[in-house]
């Protein structure tokens, strides 16, 4: 009988024993909580100056330094005084520039690096903080086109739809390959497009190009 009650107050003891080791060890053990998946941050949206730099590249890439600024300075122009849009919006919006139409074509200007991207973020910078023209004449351009390039109908539209910037001369305005022009609609705040009064003296049903020294 004496073998079995120590048998029995061995047993309990060893219980205890473990009951109390497995109590300390469960209050010093850390419990690590499982981390939340983290949400994928969103791109950043380009700003004003990357995406006037991304036009001059896809508009004007192949241009002379003064055609660059004119073309930027004609897209802010237009942002400001005919559509009453942010640069950003005024580029990649409506397909009024053709370049962006294209996915590759996007793609090769938005991978563009080095020195031409260099020179086209600074006159991008440059003409958002100062929009000047870089010639006097450009002071009232809000448009442009490539009389190459153009078809028939295209070139009937702009006739139409726009007039030469030196209205005393009836002569339209060329840097490098872009003739430039002003459109004959303006666009209230409320994006309304109304037509604008045409000149006594619009042109002539042709263009005679005046070319920029």
């Amino acid at each position: 009988m004496n073998m079995f009650w120590r048998l029995i107050s061995t047993a309990l003891l060893t219980l205890v024993f473990l009951v109390n080791n497995a109590e300390a060890t469960k209050k010093h053990t850390k419990v690590v909580k499982p981390v939340a998946a983290t949400k994928a941050a969103k791109p950043k949206a380009p700003t004003a100056e990357v995406c006037l730099a991304r036009l001059i590249l896809g508009e004007a890439g192949a241009e002379p330094l003064k055609g660059r600024k004119a073309v930027a300075y004609v897209a802010v122009m237009y942002a400001k005084r005919v559509s009453h849009r942010s640069v950003c919006e005024e580029v990649y919006d409506g397909g009024r520039y053709s370049w962006t139409l294209s996915k590759l074509n996007r793609l090769t200007v938005a991978k563009t690096v080095g020195e031409p991207w260099k020179h086209a973020k600074k006159i991008a910078a440059e003409m958002i903080r100062k929009t000047l023209p870089p010639h006097p004449t450009l002071k009232n351009a809000t448009t442009y086109f490539v009389p190459s390039e153009s078809s028939e109908d295209g070139k009937q539209w702009i006739l139409q739809n726009t007039y030469p910037l030196d209205i005393a001369a009836a002569s339209d305005f060329q840097i490098g390959n872009h003739v430039f022009r002003e459109e004959r609609v303006h666009a209230n705040r409320r994006g309304v497009i109304y037509p604008r009064q045409k000149p006594a003296r619009a042109g002539s049903g042709k263009f005679i190009a005046f070319r920029a020294m």
